[in-house]
């Protein structure tokens, strides 16, 4: 099984723009397996139904060297993850999720909506909402202590578990 869609963006700009990834499957990154050292603009898109046997059932993002990913305006829903963040795992710096809706995700061991992964600081979520996302424990959201998310203006409601801190 492979993700509906990897990409490795070394440079410049990318832009998906208003798919579906529905169906995949990988060990990280179900829906879309995307790094960058460029800057990556994910929108108007819908991850829905993707599995993952490791990290980001819809998706795994890793950002490095100075790249950028948003996230914006996207429905992130009904992925999992055997391991951990059955909507999306994150790592690296500046990556940026606002205006996206994450909802009815699973994972067995943590970060059921969210696992962020990662040093330093540039993870910002704005105006999203993230609910109904189910993990036994660990938290909806699965931060390390050695990194640090800003969460402004969203809605983090009816998860069956919050925000999850992990040392490192």
């Amino acid at each position: 099984n492979n993700s509906v869609l990897s990409i490795s963006l070394e440079s410049g700009t990318g832009n998906i723009d208003g798919f579906t990834f529905k169906n995949g499957a990988n060990i990280s990154g179900g829906g879309l397996n995307a790094s960058t050292s460029g800057n990556l603009t994910i929108q108007n898109s819908i991850f829905e139904e993707n599995l993952s046997n490791l990290d980001g059932g819809g998706m795994y993002l890793y950002s490095s060297g100075g790249g950028s990913i948003l996230v914006y305006n996207c429905i992130i829903r009904n992925n999992g993850s055997n391991i951990s963040g059955g909507g999306l795992s994150i790592v690296g710096e500046n990556i940026q999720i606002d205006r996206t809706i994450i909802y009815n995700n699973w994972a067995k061991y943590g970060g059921s909506a969210i696992k962020c992964r990662t040093p330093g600081g540039g993870k910002v979520i704005n105006n999203s909402l993230i609910y109904h996302n189910k993990v036994a424990n660990r938290g909806a959201i699965m931060l390390r202590s050695d990194g640090y998310v800003t969460i402004n203006n969203s809605t983090i409601a009816n998860n069956y578990s919050g925000i999850y801190l992990r040392e490192s």
